[in-house]
């Protein structure tokens, strides 16, 4: 499986490092000494840049035994970065924002040299940049502006900390995986996490903000003889092959096509999908219309409106992701787009719609479903791997379990039943008090000023961030489904997708 690692993932290191650590070279007749003795000042000579490249010598990871997992909950012991280090040189490049299909066409860069400092207990790396191809960084690195990075890496499996359990695919993920990354686990004493013991590195990307992450970690999780209990354990924790998914860090032979009930619900969607866009394309109507075409055009509009309040976003960051979820499928809830996105980017309700990314990504919403099943779409199906079980609830048995879930959850989660719920009881009261007034939402014009400037690497990330809320749809409808033993009907249907075109 393929993952991604982010520098400041491990921030013991990064702190030592005092924040990101890394030292320009342009000149080789005037090359600078980082705080280093991996690569001497000698060595550094030997790769001084030609006039057409510019070198930079950067932190890539630390090893677990001294930095423990990550954030991600993978962990790269010494051994193994010892040994498998120099594969960013032998089968790595150094690309921009990990778009990395092809060295020749999208590389800024080459590796050349990395190493692990036993010393210092990490991996340092040697990265050429095209003064060209990789101007923009080599403006920043000149101004004294700080740089970001992120690697990426294959596995042929990992291996769970605590059960030992081998994964080759998310899909083989054991229990404590699926639903208690990085926190401990009682029965063997040991933390959850995987250990990488085998990685081939192939990607050195520079990355925009951290910020621009769809997920933020609270806390760290310790290694495994410190037997306290880390913070981390009610935080979001993504782990490091999804978040190589969403980066589009995939190759055509580790994709896989939605299957199952998932794909069945995802084909209901796209089906009202298109209805809906049917009914609005032939506009008002004078003849007496069909039970449905009325539910659709004058109750489905305005069942699901609103977003979550900034009290009620901060409550539920309190729990574990799938616990939520679990919730929110118990009570037939959808997040509504803008409160989903703020939640996993770490954003407020307020700042997520004023992001310029996330006002694009809603106006993929409309068409989001069907986008999914086009074979033509750079986001389809057919390379989503297994991204759509972060959506998934958790057990009733480890959600219970969560210390996270106390009163004033379940107060906020109760008044978002009332709201965002789709079962019947609740969208008639809704229906029936949603009468008086309509305000005009300034959203289009918001969105209109927003989204002219965006950049191609933005806009494909709002592609993927409604992609994202889409999958979040599809496993919350077959998680109520199963919960509640019953068949999500066509209002049900489409009231989820009406609530993606009311922006």
């Amino acid at each position: 499986m393929n993952k991604t690692h982010y520098t400041e993932d491990q921030e013991d290191l990064y702190q030592l490092m005092g924040g990101q650590m890394w030292s320009l070279y342009d000149d080789r007749y005037n090359i600078k000494q980082a705080a280093s003795e991996c690569f001497t000042k000698e060595k550094l000579r030997e790769f001084a840049p030609d006039k057409d490249h510019f070198m930079i010598h950067l932190v890539g990871m630390g090893d677990y035994e001294t930095f423990g997992p990550n954030k991600n909950a993978d962990a790269f012991r010494a051994e193994g970065l010892k040994k498998y280090a120099n594969t960013f040189v032998t089968d790595g490049c150094f690309f921009r924002e990990h778009r990395n299909r092809s060295q020749e066409k999208e590389g800024i860069g080459v590796i050349k040299a990395a190493s692990y400092y036993p010393d210092m207990h990490r991996v340092e790396l040697i990265v050429w940049g095209h003064k060209k191809k990789a101007e923009e960084e080599y403006e920043m690195a000149k101004a004294g502006s700080p740089l970001s990075f992120s690697m990426s890496c294959r596995v042929p499996y990992d291996e769970c900390n605590a059960c030992g359990n081998k994964a080759r695919t998310p899909r083989e993920y054991c229990d404590h995986m699926k639903s208690a990354r990085l926190q401990y686990i009682p029965d063997f004493k040991k933390y959850a996490f995987v250990h990488n013991d085998h990685p081939t590195f192939f990607d050195m990307s520079r990355v925009h903000k951290p910020a621009d992450r769809i997920a933020h970690y609270l806390e760290y999780a310790f290694p495994d003889n410190d037997m306290r209990k880390a913070a981390s354990a009610q935080s979001r924790v993504i782990l490091g092959c999804e978040w190589a998914e969403y980066e589009g860090v995939s190759l055509p032979a580790d994709s896989m096509v939605l299957a199952g009930a998932k794909r069945a619900m995802l084909e209901k969607l796209a089906n009202e999908e298109q209805y809906l866009e049917g009914i609005s394309a032939q506009g008002h109507y004078n003849a007496r219309p069909g039970e449905k075409r009325a539910f659709a055009e004058n109750v489905a509009p305005s069942a699901l409106q609103g977003e979550l309040e900034e009290v009620e976003l901060d409550a539920f960051r309190k729990v574990h992701p799938g616990t939520l979820f679990y919730q929110l499928s118990k009570q037939a809830c959808l997040l509504p787009f803008f409160s989903f996105a703020a939640y996993a980017t770490n954003q407020t309700v307020k700042s997520a719609m004023e992001d310029p990314t996330l006002v694009l990504a809603s106006k993929h919403l409309p068409s989001v479903f069907r986008n999914l099943l086009s074979p033509s779409s750079c986001c389809g199906c057919s390379d989503l791997g297994g991204i759509e079980k972060l959506f998934n609830s958790s057990s009733h048995k480890t959600q219970c379990m969560d210390q996270g879930m106390d009163d004033e959850v379940q107060r906020f989660m109760d008044k978002v039943t009332q709201r965002f719920s789709i079962s019947t009881e609740p969208v008639r009261r809704r229906v029936m008090q949603i009468t008086i007034t309509k305000s005009a939402s300034s959203k289009e014009s918001v969105a209109a000023q927003l989204v002219n400037d965006i950049s191609c690497a933005d806009a494909e990330k709002a592609e993927a961030m409604a992609n994202l809320y889409a999958l979040y749809k599809v496993a919350a409808l077959v998680d109520m489904k199963d919960l509640h033993g019953l068949t999500i009907d066509e209002a049900q249907l489409i009231l989820t997708v009406s609530q993606n075109r009311v922006f």
